[in-house]
């Protein structure tokens, strides 16, 4: 399931309910992508992946905290950006992330938190 949902956050879904005789019945709205303005507002402010010693620009995407299936808003306050290979830690191996205020804390598969060492000299 956790596969699923990553794929699926890179994909656009949109439910349709159709009727006995295949007729749209309701459309859902796709919303959960961010505009553009909204992911180089996203880029701007996280310089790149949030995960601590990362930085990588490039293949990155924008990651719902809070996912967008369990409800979580399509929102500046909920997105972090993240390279592919954090975003499947993410995902696919139970690591989680918060956002408080500015500050991005992450936490291991086992409940404790990640904590960076030293810079190197």
């Amino acid at each position: 399931p956790e596969t699923a949902r990553r794929l699926s956050c890179d994909a656009r879904v949109q439910l349709v309910v159709e009727d006995g005789a295949g007729n749209a019945v309701r459309v859902s709205p796709v919303r959960r992508f961010p505009p553009e303005w909204m992911v180089r507002q996203l880029r701007y402010r996280d310089r790149g992946c949030v995960f601590p010693g990362c930085g990588a620009t490039a293949f990155t995407v924008a990651h719902h905290l809070r996912h967008w299936s369990r409800g979580g808003p399509t929102t500046l306050d909920n997105l972090a950006l993240l390279c592919s290979f954090h975003h499947r830690l993410v995902h696919e191996h139970g690591w989680r992330l918060r956002r408080d205020g500015e500050v991005f804390s992450w936490t291991r598969p086992d409940g404790t938190p990640y904590r960076t060492g030293p810079a190197p000299p």
